[in-house]
């Protein structure tokens, strides 16, 4: 049984269809037999309407059409008997007037209910989305065509550092770090040109300086008529992540450290001595043909001196100074040409200084894991190494004239790739690896300086590059 205080239209919905149906049917009947005793002179034909939008509205379009059917045949039944015609085309005329405005309330009645549903749809789908964002382990939010920010959730402030009452950025990118901002900013317009989605990686600073890193995305957001309305995101804390990757790295880099030293302070002063020794079994031996091997064992212990201090080098570098970056990459430069038996060049058109020496180690070891992958996998025989500044950014570029690299590889699924990808979001850098135009593979890592910063230290570089070769 229904309860008393039930609305009367869930009651309806609640029905099942054919006895839903059935009471159309006979409520059809009730208002033809009150319009066959008030006769021709009052007209009862729009109260027909009435079962006939309770079938569209609760048990569908095509159910209304043949309840509006039967609404004309009966409206046409009591009108014959109630009234003579004299033209039978008269009778046929006025019936099939009466079916087109049942047809019409029919679609009518099915269009208010598909844009009711539609609406409907749309308010449980928002409330749906807004308790899965509230609930959900990453930050979402939502922005305009211009990138005004229109809805965050709290995921999303607790990730950015914001306060409740605190009122929102103007655009979405306006509460990431400064200096990433310009560079997620230049992803996204980017990817709006091209109508796709952008991932990003950056940095969010707290009032109390605690940086948190994340991993976001942003994609447009379909109007349904093919345009855009809006762009919908997501961000997901990556800090603990990038906190394990860098202890990670800093773990290789000891061991690397370790190893060239090793190699420099045992394993070369070990050859060095067994140089000296085999030099003086070659004095005690004389010229003969004793003497001459011994002459050879002395040679191939000097290249394997060089050899072994070569390769130390490349494991651990020296410490970079504010202009140890130059000198590192021509020395890597130098080094490759002799180890790997090919042509390779660095360009540095005016002097350079870092202020942070990370940042210079992390843009040597993207140049040395870039020479790596050209020798070994992209099979080159020139490399040119490039450090340029431009419009306050610093610019590194690596390339090479090999078979370049393969698509699979292009991504970051490969631990070298990923690594370097990792070294410039460490710096706050920009890194592509794509194939050039003219052949072989080109590394370009953008860093930007704001500021002018950079301006200021390539002018105090000069002095002191002078003295250095003074």
């Amino acid at each position: 049984m229904f309860a008393v205080n039930s609305n009367p239209f869930d009651i309806l919905g609640k029905q099942p269809r054919w006895l839903l149906i059935s009471e159309a049917l006979i409520l059809v009947v009730l208002i033809g037999l009150v319009d066959f005793q008030t006769g021709y002179e009052v007209s009862l034909y729009v109260f027909y309407s009435i079962p006939i939008l309770l079938v569209v509205w609760y048990a569908g379009r095509n159910a209304g059409l043949w309840i509006s059917v039967f609404s004309a045949l009966t409206w046409s039944t009591a009108d014959i008997i109630g009234r003579s015609y004299e033209l039978d085309v008269q009778r046929f005329w006025n019936m099939t007037v009466q079916l087109t405005f049942f047809i019409f309330i029919v679609l009518g009645g099915a269009a208010l209910k598909g844009q009711r549903d539609q609406s409907r749809a749309r308010v449980e789908l928002l409330e749906r989305f807004h308790t899965l964002a509230q609930i959900s382990p990453v930050g979402i939010f939502r922005a305009g065509l211009n990138g005004g920010l229109l809805y965050v959730n709290d995921r999303w402030r607790r990730i950015a550092g914001r306060d409740e009452a605190e009122p929102l950025p103007q655009h979405w990118t306006a509460a990431l770090h400064p200096d990433d901002r310009g560079r997620v900013e230049a992803e996204w317009l980017r990817a709006l040109g091209e109508r796709e989605s952008c991932e990003f990686e950056a940095r969010f600073q707290h009032a109390n300086g605690r940086t948190i890193w994340v991993l976001g995305q942003v994609a447009p957001e379909s109007d349904g008529l093919g345009g855009i309305a809006g762009y919908v995101g997501a961000i997901t804390d990556m800090t603990e992540l990038r906190r394990l990757e860098r202890e990670v790295l800093e773990i290789s880099e000891r061991e690397q450290q370790r190893i060239g030293q090793d190699l420099h302070d045992d394993l070369c002063q070990q050859l060095v001595a067994i140089q000296y020794s085999a030099a003086s079994l070659k004095r005690k031996l004389g010229s003969d043909e004793k003497g001459a091997t011994a002459s050879e064992i002395v040679d191939l212990l000097k290249d394997a001196v060089v050899r072994t201090r070569q390769m130390a080098r490349r494991i651990f570098p020296v410490n970079l100074d504010q202009a140890g970056l130059m000198s590192a990459l021509q020395e890597l430069a130098v080094n490759s040409s002799r180890f790997f038996d090919l042509e390779c060049r660095f360009e540095c058109p005016q002097p350079i200084l870092l202020e942070d020496n990370a940042t210079g180690a992390h843009l040597f070891r993207i140049a040395q894991e870039a020479l790596s992958n050209a020798v070994r996998h992209g099979s080159a025989t020139e490399i040119t190494i490039t450090l340029v500044t431009e419009n306050d950014q610093l610019t590194l570029a690596i390339r090479d004239n090999g078979v370049g690299l393969c698509p699979a590889a292009m991504d970051t699924s490969g631990m070298g790739l990923h690594i370097m990808h990792y070294r410039s979001r460490m710096i706050g850098a920009a890194l592509r690896v794509e194939r050039h135009p003219e052949g072989g593979t080109l590394v370009h890592c953008t860093l930007p300086q704001r500021g002018g910063r950079l301006r200021r230290l390539i002018e105090a570089a000069e002095p002191l590059l002078s003295s250095r070769e003074s």
